[in-house]
């Protein structure tokens, strides 16, 4: 939770980052999306287009999140939903 810079209001937000690893080691962060809601739907749309946005979907090969029902779920959970959209299996790396 963080604090949103148009309001008096605490917002949820997610970092998507991406590292890149081949000779040089780079760390990007793609985007800081806010959410109203932290459903899988909210934050796998949120993360896909991001990706897109950036043109690196060809070069996403993982995925680290942590264990709730929201990332994680068998049918709405952000992890399946993002792994459907960009048409490709991830790892999985859970925390």
């Amino acid at each position: 939770m963080l604090p949103d810079v148009t309001v008096r209001a605490r917002v949820e937000r997610l970092p998507v980052l991406v590292g890149l690893h081949y000779g040089l080691q780079v760390e990007q962060i793609l985007g800081l999306p806010k959410f109203m809601n932290g459903t899988g739907e909210a934050v796998s749309n949120a993360v896909v287009i991001i990706v897109q946005e950036w043109g690196v979907e060809s070069l996403v090969k993982a995925m680290c999140f942590d264990t709730t029902a929201s990332n994680t779920g068998r049918r709405i959970g952000a992890c399946g939903v993002i792994e459907t959209r960009l048409g490709k299996n991830l790892l999985h790396l859970a925390c």
